[in-house]
């Protein structure tokens, strides 16, 4: 994170989490909503900081957090795109046209993607502030299918 106070106050201020530690000459900071834990650290020097570019650098794309139902997920939307310093990358909707899981994606400040997700007929584990984590559960034909559309798919 280029700053630590920024993404402070995003998750903990907009999204409900709480500080549980931190390690200040890190520097870096807990945050928690019952059912996850994120560390969030500050780059050696923010101001060479470089977005994350999936084709150029090994790393986390995005996170992904699931909320119980689409009321929930649009609460989430509403309560972001408040948010002066957040970028919509994807409105909510349709992951894609034949599923029943909706999404929309984010930059929150300082550059991470976040996901908002909800399939309402499964439950995942809740955190203190409605938000619970979404485990990407993939058959294998899935895993396959994506495989062949990532080795047909042009650079």
């Amino acid at each position: 994170m280029p700053d630590l106070d920024q993404a402070h106050a995003f998750f903990c201020g907009t999204l409900g989490f709480e500080e549980v530690g931190g390690v200040p000459d890190y520097p870096s900071i807990f945050v928690s909503d019952g059912a996850i834990l994120l560390t969030l650290w500050r780059a050696a020097d923010p101001r060479t900081v470089r977005a994350f570019d999936r084709r150029a650098n090994i790393g986390l794309h995005h996170l992904s957090l699931s909320v119980a139902d689409d009321p929930a997920l649009l609460a989430v939307w509403e309560a972001v795109t408040a948010h002066p310093e957040v970028v919509v990358d994807a409105a909510p909707g349709p992951i894609r046209s034949e599923s029943s899981t909706r999404h929309f994606l984010i930059f929150i400040p300082g550059g991470i993607r976040l996901e908002f997700a909800t399939r309402t007929s499964l439950r995942y584990p809740q955190g203190t502030n409605g938000l619970h984590t979404l485990p990407h559960e993939v058959s294998t034909a899935e895993q396959k299918s994506a495989i062949r559309r990532r080795k047909t798919r042009p650079s």
